[in-house]
């Protein structure tokens, strides 16, 4: 008698399930966007940029979704930790300057070589500082921090925005739990996925008023 593992059959299903939604709504945006380029009068057409703002937030969704369901299956390399906190000050730039928030990057590391998923672990940090840069004032600078011991490489992103309340504090990294007036719920458990997926730990502390700093730590062997 065969034996199916169910839960790789759910997961390939959920991956193409997610492929085949992708694809028209990527095509559909192109086709949309290929419109407003040629005939900007569209944009004074009612429901227009309320639909290409659901469209947009649909296909972060899915992505997300996507993200999630992979969370815990790694590619794992060899990762210099200077070229990687290069990437992320990189791929956050442009959304910090947006958002008018000051990073503090603070490292007592000169250099080191870790064993991890580079992508997955880099967008877990970047989902870290954008959600500390949307709980914060404008002009309110976050704090990325990385240190190490012999065993551990500890990564913080701090904020001094709102604070987490603390009957909250249990239901963030529920998915699609939200405080927010827009996003999908995804982000923080995404994050914390990621991180149990690479058997290290994610930890938080929020002080309502004052700030909220999540600390990861990984294990270096």
């Amino acid at each position: 008698m065969q034996t199916i593992n169910t839960e790789s059959y759910d997961s390939l299903e959920l991956s193409k399930m997610f492929h085949e939604i992708k694809n028209p709504l990527t095509l559909i945006n192109s086709s949309l966007q290929l419109i407003q380029d040629e005939h900007p009068e569209v944009t004074t057409f009612r429901f227009w940029n309320q639909t290409m703002e659901d469209l947009k937030n649909l296909r972060v969704l899915i992505d997300e979704l996507s993200t999630f369901q992979k969370g815990n299956v790694l590619n794992i390399t060899k990762v210099n930790l200077f070229d990687f906190t290069e990437d992320i000050l990189e791929s956050t730039a442009g959304f910090l300057l947006e958002t008018g928030t000051p990073l503090t990057f603070e490292s007592s590391i000169n250099d080191l070589d870790f064993y991890a998923d580079e992508v997955k672990l880099r967008q877990a940090i970047i989902n870290l500082l954008k959600n500390a840069a949307e709980s914060s004032d404008s002009g309110s600078p976050i704090f990325l921090r990385i240190t190490a011991d012999s065993h551990q490489l500890y990564i913080s992103v701090a904020d001094k925005g709102c604070g987490i309340p603390k009957d909250e504090l249990s239901k963030i990294f529920e998915p699609f739990h939200t405080t927010k007036s827009y996003g999908t719920g995804l982000g923080l458990p995404i994050v914390k996925k990621i991180i149990e997926s690479h058997n290290g730990k994610l930890h938080i502390q929020s002080e309502e008023g004052a700030g909220t700093t999540f600390l990861i730590s990984l294990p270096l062997s």
